[in-house]
């Protein structure tokens, strides 16, 4: 009997880098560490970017560049109705 064991091909990983935008800052915001939710780096960057405090999370969208994956979330800063 002859039995064939069957090939493995490894599976292809792409790295996928978190970015940040917030109002007031003039770039993306890199990931200060990946370990952090989304919400604690915003509460990690709200000192330098007030807006934040109150900033609802949006995303991510997806893009990819140079075959790196992108995550990019926007901190958008909450519209009050009056009503």
């Amino acid at each position: 009997m002859n039995q064939q064991t069957p090939t493995q091909t490894p599976l292809a990983t792409t790295p996928i880098v978190r970015l940040f935008k917030a109002q007031g800052a003039a770039q993306p915001l890199p990931d200060p560490n990946c370990a952090l939710s989304v919400a604690e780096v915003r509460r990690l960057y709200a000192p330098q970017y007030p807006g934040l405090i109150n900033a609802v999370i949006e995303g991510p969208v997806e893009s990819e560049h140079e075959g790196m994956l992108y995550h990019t979330y926007t901190f958008a800063e909450m519209v009050a109705k009056k009503g």
